[in-house]
């Protein structure tokens, strides 16, 4: 949602209620007082749950068999990183951004490697040339893959509908980083059971039930 600067006229006592919370949240008495005039009037708005997926989200990332480090939580974006079994392990930077509107919740995932090897850069672009392929050939476009944003930086989106809860769409974001992922160590990987990657993007399908 959009926003503007308006000038509030608190009494001294809400507002040392209010610095109090902010120091224990962390939160700014802006981002606070927002979070809390929207609970209150804006209960069914997909923007009122972002500090419950964000929460949500950033708990199943976190779980040791994600095999990834949560890097930054933001007012309305998440940061993680992990690595793939190529020759010196280079770093894979996820960060996920929320947009709400009153249709819904859309997830703006960017992922992104600062490697300079041309061979790998290679195969990143095979590697999303095959999921561009794979959702338009099943018809399921359930990620959107956006033109590269850089060398080696990819940006894909995911649309929720307003009824989606924060839970739902945290867990289905947690099993599409697996998906990724998942795909992403097969492509660059150095062995396969098959030249044909689409046999591995369905197995993959069944796996996290897409």
């Amino acid at each position: 949602m959009s926003k503007k600067i308006y000038s509030l006229l608190l009494s001294e006592e809400v507002m040392n209620l209010i610095d109090a919370e902010c120091r224990r949240s962390g939160k700014s008495r802006s981002s606070l007082i927002d979070g809390i005039l929207s609970s209150a009037y804006l209960k069914d708005h997909p923007a009122t749950r972002l500090p419950d997926l964000l929460e949500s989200l950033a708990g199943l990332l976190s779980l040791e068999d994600a095999q990834v480090s949560v890097q930054r939580l933001l007012q309305d974006a998440i940061e993680f990183r992990t690595s793939i079994p190529y020759s010196y392990q280079p770093k894979i930077v996820y960060r996920v951004r929320f947009v709400t509107s009153d249709s819904g919740t859309s997830a703006f995932i960017r992922i992104a490697t600062r490697t300079t090897s041309a061979p790998l850069l290679t195969k990143f672009s095979g590697l999303f040339r095959e999921i561009a392929a794979h959702g338009i050939g099943k018809g399921r476009q359930y990620l959107h893959i956006i033109a590269e944003s850089g060398i080696g930086q990819y940006e894909l989106r995911k649309d929720y509908p307003k009824s989606a809860s924060a839970d739902q769409i945290a867990n289905d974001l947690y099993r599409t980083f697996s998906w990724i992922m998942d795909a992403m160590n097969s492509y660059v990987g150095e062995r396969r059971d098959t030249d044909d990657f689409q046999v591995i993007l369905d197995y993959l399908d069944n796996r996290y039930r897409f």
